[in-house]
């Protein structure tokens, strides 16, 4: 078992300019902390974000963190809880319950050569 604890934050600094974080530690004793900072910059209907992460193999929960390993990156290159580098994410608000988004992942494992580069698509529809 492992316990974590996170906080996180949101500053508005404008109607179309949000910057975002958030620190998570777990109780292991080592490669036992994540972060991440992120903005987001909203035009009409559409938005950009580019978020950096850093995340220690032991210090969020794989399957149940928006930043673990199966949840936040591509699994690939070695890439599980243990990883750093940007996503870039483009929303477009099709209509008031559908919103087509795209993120590319540009991630490094350390001790693995090279970057883990992935691209995700999606089309998000609200009930």
């Amino acid at each position: 078992g492992q316990n974590t604890w996170a906080v996180n934050m949101t500053f508005t600094a404008s109607p179309s300019f949000q910057i975002n974080a958030e620190y998570a530690k777990s109780d292991k004793s080592y490669d036992n902390r994540a972060y991440f900072v992120g903005a987001t910059y909203t035009w009409g209907k559409d938005s950009f974000s580019i978020q950096y992460n850093k995340v220690g193999i032991n210090s969020v929960d794989p399957c149940n963190s928006a930043i673990g390993g199966w949840e936040y990156p591509i699994v690939g290159n070695g890439i599980t809880n243990n990883y750093e580098g940007f996503s870039y994410t483009y929303k477009h608000k099709i209509n008031k319950a559908t919103t087509f988004n795209i993120t590319l992942y540009s991630l490094k494992v350390p001790g693995i050569s090279g970057r883990d580069n992935d691209m995700t698509t999606g089309i998000v529809w609200k009930f």
